[in-house]
């Protein structure tokens, strides 16, 4: 069974996007890079080739500056965008995202809770994120400190 969650990019594109604790970064499919202009002339992008489970193939580097999954939200999101995972949703939200939360996911009620860490030693605060405005490195502008925001996943 997966957790497909509606992704919103860039406060303009939303998508369905498979939660993967096991993913490491983010990852696109070619369609949403479409909508959001990732192959327009003035973007950076790497292009190089990956390899997974699915096999491997060329795949395009790029930076998602917002993306939003309920209330919790992060900011310049490195992204990978690869061909089609599923007919079922666009792409995967990895740990790049979810590490800035607690997550605690009701298999039961199908609920999903992010709840933001609060700023520690080994996550000290970051001022590069939110146009300097310092906020927690774990921090996803959403939730206050030790608040959480919840969301319930798709069935797919």
């Amino acid at each position: 069974k997966r957790i497909i969650i509606s992704v919103t990019f860039n406060d303009s594109v939303t998508a369905p996007m498979a939660l993967d604790t096991g993913a490491t970064g983010m990852f696109i499919s070619p369609q949403i890079a479409e909508k959001l202009g990732v192959f327009d002339e003035d973007q950076g992008k790497l292009l190089f080739m990956t390899g997974g489970i699915g096999g491997s193939g060329p795949a395009i580097r790029t930076i998602i500056d917002r993306v939003e999954v309920g209330g919790a939200k992060d900011y310049f999101i490195p992204t990978t965008v690869i061909r089609p995972i599923s007919n079922s949703f666009e792409g995967l939200i990895g740990m790049d995202f979810m590490s800035n939360y607690s997550i605690n996911i009701d298999t039961k009620r199908k609920v999903l809770v992010f709840e933001e860490m609060l700023p520690t030693r080994t996550h000290p605060v970051d001022t590069m994120r939110n146009g300097g405005e310092p906020t927690s490195k774990s921090s996803a502008h959403c939730v206050p400190p030790g608040r959480n925001t919840s969301m319930t996943w798709i069935n797919r």
